[in-house]
């Protein structure tokens, strides 16, 4: 509960709130506890007669009334004038920077949906008109590396604040994003990246044959459905072949991507450098991805992607690999 304060009663280690909007003083919050003297007589020349206190939060006890204070001379009040400048700056700076994040967070948004319609009718035509899905796959590539990697941290907000994991469409845009990303990081060419975001936006399409009560369902898969799940590397590299205009450079991400390095992956138990490094690289963002969008909401895990040391869960759950950039 917040008790009225006279400021002549302030001291060290209270925890106050200010009365004043945010933009009519130099502090970064409204409420925070008083560090030290300076603070004190900054907010003194807020020209307020009284804080709220909040004594649950503060280290100590208010001044007694009536305590003597101390004359601010001439020379300190010049540099406290100069201090609530330097804060007044800082301020802005960061209200500036916010807003600019804003802008882009907005921008981002608007991409990021704009993307999601366009795979979901890129999808819709792999099986009647596969050579106008994939020439609408390599635009949208275009697109992606100019507007959705204007920034790294605001794609990567994004996603994670994304609360309607819309299936294949959703997992598969996340994951061309990051792996774009990634192998930015990594040093790899141009042409490189554009076949391991064609590869990754596509890597999952064989999953539109597997049965949708397969790829909701949150309990363990019985072994029969882990199965014909298992099938969708296959389906994948299917639909690619309906149409010679598929990157040669990004077949193996359809197939291998659920490779191992140490050979427990499928369908061919490939391992080490048998596999496709681009491949490899997608494995790594795959894995991430489904760890923080699980089936089931509730068992979402959070990470941190470093840009040169990607740690991969494998699904034996028992090995921890190392895929260094």
């Amino acid at each position: 509960m917040a008790i009225k304060l006279s400021i002549e009663r302030l001291t060290e280690g209270l925890y106050i709130k200010l009365p004043l909007q945010w933009t009519d003083h130099p502090f970064l919050l409204n409420h925070f506890k008083i560090k030290d003297q300076q603070q004190i007589r900054l907010i003194k020349n807020l020209g307020i007669k009284y804080v709220y206190l909040i004594p649950e939060k503060s280290d100590t006890q208010p001044l007694a009334p009536e305590t003597p204070q101390d004359e601010i001379s001439e020379q300190e009040s010049r540099f406290l004038e100069a201090q609530a400048e330097k804060l007044w700056q800082e301020k802005q700076g960061r209200i500036t920077r916010l807003k600019n994040y804003k802008r882009k967070l907005q921008s981002c948004e608007k991409n990021f949906s704009r993307s999601m319609a366009q795979l979901r009718s890129i999808m819709g035509k792999v099986k009647s008109r596969p050579v106008t899905a994939v020439k609408e796959a390599e635009m949208l590539v275009e697109e992606m590396v100019d507007a959705l990697l204007e920034s790294d941290n605001v794609a990567l907000h994004l996603m994670n604040d994304n609360k309607e994991h819309e299936d294949i469409y959703c997992h598969s845009l996340n994951v061309t994003i990051m792996s774009m990303m990634l192998a930015r990081s990594c040093g790899m060419q141009q042409e490189e990246i554009k076949a391991i975001a064609l590869g990754a936006l596509f890597h999952d399409m064989g999953k539109l044959k597997v049965p949708t009560a397969i790829l909701r369902k949150t309990t363990p898969l019985t072994e029969p459905e882990l199965n014909y799940l298992k099938l969708h590397t296959k389906y994948s590299e299917d639909l690619a072949n309906l149409t010679t205009d598929f990157p040669t450079l990004a077949k193996p991400i359809l197939t291998q991507h659920h490779e191992l390095l140490d050979g427990s992956g499928y369908p061919k138990q490939l391992k080490g450098d048998e596999i496709d490094l681009k491949a490899q690289l997608v494995a790594v963002v795959n894995s991430y991805d489904n760890l923080c969008h699980p089936q089931d909401p509730a068992k979402a895990v959070f990470l941190t992607v470093p840009s040169r040391t990607c740690l991969k869960t494998v699904e034996s759950s028992t090995t921890m690999i190392i895929w260094p950039c």
